[in-house]
């Protein structure tokens, strides 16, 4: 057992140590292989290897420590998280063995992350999950993961699409305002929209959207003509629906 003046010693150590270490702060950058760099704030990278990447994500701002290796090279050692970038993400469900992973579609991310009991929300294997970090690996490099909705299986119908919203954040709804604005159209208010344009609604333009856009503002006309056929598009202008200072998606 230490005594009381071996203790405070070793408390004052500790001060010393951390008081004249230099520290760096900067932003993590992920390759395609297991380590990464550090941008630091002064202008240069700095070599982090798998062991350190292990513990922070891509976008992150740290803090780091520089040591030399033995072969003579200058690499990064984790000192804090200053801040992190990454919440939510989209990855496939796998389990292999006991374990329950998300493989991230996210890039920097090539390794899976840790789903504990409790945060699976029944997901199955190969499903398409969107999830939100559970715990940041910056204390042990052991990440944690919980699942905040299954999208879906490959090959199921609106699939791609709802992965493709999850990974961006974007939601597959229209906002309460934005729904209270198209009810307050009228026939008086789309009258006004057509003073100074010419009434082509006698024509058969085809749309060129989707049978299941929410956003019909594109056609096309096609027409005999003279010398051959003539090519005419219409297009809806934004700002003639959605005047300056309107809710918009």
């Amino acid at each position: 057992m230490l005594n009381a003046d071996a203790l405070n010693q070793l408390r004052q150590l500790k001060t010393d140590i951390k008081e004249n270490k230099v520290v760096y702060p900067g932003t993590v950058k992920a390759t395609n292989g297991r380590f990464g760099f550090v941008a630091l704030d002064e202008g240069r990278d700095v070599f982090l290897p798998p062991e350190e990447m292990q513990k922070v994500l891509p976008g992150d701002r740290v803090s780091i420590t520089e040591q030399e290796t033995d072969k003579g090279k200058t690499q990064g050692v984790v000192d804090e998280l200053l801040e992190t970038h990454i919440t939510t993400f989209v990855g496939r469900y796998v389990v292999k063995g006991k374990g329950h992973f998300v493989a991230p579609d996210t890039p920097g991310i090539n390794r899976w992350i840790f789903i504990p009991p409790g945060e699976r929300k029944g997901a199955q294997p190969d499903d398409f999950i969107y999830c939100q970090i559970h715990k940041h690996p910056i204390k042990d490099g052991k990440g944690q993961a919980k699942i905040l909705r299954v999208i879906g299986k490959a090959g199921e119908p609106g699939v791609e699409r709802a992965f493709t919203l999850a990974s961006f954040d974007l939601s597959d709804t229209w906002p309460d305002e934005v729904l209270k604005q198209a009810d307050d159209i009228s026939e008086d208010t789309l009258a006004e929209q057509f003073e100074g344009r010419e009434d082509r609604t006698d024509r058969p333009y085809v749309t060129i959207d989707s049978p299941g856009t929410q956003d019909m503002d594109d056609a096309l006309l096609a027409e005999a003509n003279a010398t051959g056929w003539g090519l005419s598009g219409g297009l809806a202008p934004p700002p003639g629906g959605v005047p300056p200072g309107r809710p918009r998606v």
